[in-house]
């Protein structure tokens, strides 16, 4: 199975998944702790850091996003974290991305930004299973992994989720900017209304959807079955090849986003529109590429697939969070 950096959700599809727990889908920037091992040191001495395409030098936090890049957190927040490494998701609230994406993009981070951002903590993750050896080879991260990549800090033994969410429950204690993301056990038999229930809870506060996890599945750096997402709708990561300016009251404006898709049938080529007016701003996808608009990373909504593989009805949703 491909390897990843961290643990990956494949999409709910009626499987039966009694027993699971079940925990609303945060609409934050994922993140992984290493337990503070890292902190202080160069990015350049850290061999996981994904840093070949910026020459500047970075000095990492311990702190992670999902495709290996520095989160520039400030010290203050940082020493509220323990010292056991993490997975985990950063986040202000509800209907929040963007505030996240801006506080956490920053290299020079904003302490009043900093203060409203919190770590939900999802799992504890062995460094020996994180850093097991493999290749990770991604449009956003390409790096070999190898057995000597941690040669100290201090490891925990992996645990099925069950049993890691009762321990963290003990363990990870809560401050001002540490939470552990509450989890339920869904019932064996006849799950599915709960379930259905559960969805029209968060998507009437204005929610994501639902994470759905086996209790007795371990933590492991791919894209697992053991782990689900459920949400009212379809959506994937495309790649931005070209643009198209507005007409008529869009002119001057982006008009459609033209992007690559590696879906079933292969590498497809469309065009996304449904942006605002503000993101329709060409200063908007400028202010995240340094050098040219092309080859940003978005996220767009679908309802399902042409023959020709294809996404119906494919929207733009968002800009992936510029540090990966």
């Amino acid at each position: 199975m491909k390897r990843e950096f961290l643990m990956l959700a494949q999409t709910y599809t009626d499987q039966h998944i009694g027993g699971w727990f079940v925990s609303q889908k945060l609409d934050g920037i994922r993140a992984f702790w290493d337990g503070g091992i890292s902190r202080g040191k160069p990015g350049s001495m850290v061999p996981w850091a994904n840093i070949e395409k910026d020459t500047r030098e970075h000095i990492a936090t311990g702190l992670w996003s999902r495709h290996g890049k520095i989160i520039h957190a400030p010290d203050w927040w940082l020493d509220e974290m323990p010292s056991v490494p993490l997975d985990g998701e950063l986040y202000i609230g509800l209907q929040c991305f963007q505030d996240t994406v801006s506080a956490v993009r920053k290299i020079e981070p904003i302490d009043s930004e900093w203060d409203r951002v919190y770590y939900m903590v999802i799992d504890r993750v062995p460094l020996k299973v994180i850093f097991q050896p493999g290749l990770i080879d991604t449009v956003n991260y390409k790096k070999v992994f190898r057995e000597n990549m941690v040669e100290n800090g201090t490891d925990i033994p992996g645990l099925p989720f069950k049993r890691s969410y009762d321990r963290m429950q003990k363990t990870i204690k809560t401050n001002d900017h540490i939470m552990l993301v509450k989890q339920e056990q869904l019932p064996y038999h006849d799950f599915k209304p709960v379930l259905d229930k559960k969805m029209a809870g968060v998507l009437e506060i204005g929610g994501e959807g639902l994470m759905l996890r086996d209790p007795h599945s371990y933590w492991e750096p791919v894209r697992s079955k053991k782990l689900l997402k459920m949400k009212p709708f379809k959506d994937d990561e495309a790649e931005i090849v070209g643009f198209e300016d507005g007409k008529g009251r869009l002119e001057g404006l982006v008009g459609a986003l033209v992007v690559e898709w590696d879906g079933p049938a292969g590498r497809v080529q469309f065009k996304l529109s449904g942006m605002t007016d503000a993101e329709r701003q060409w200063g908007f996808f400028k202010a995240r590429s340094s050098e040219n608009l092309r080859g940003d990373i978005v996220t767009f909504k679908y309802r399902e697939l042409t023959v020709d593989g294809i996404p119906k009805e494919a929207r733009f949703w968002r800009l992936k969070e510029s540090n990966d």
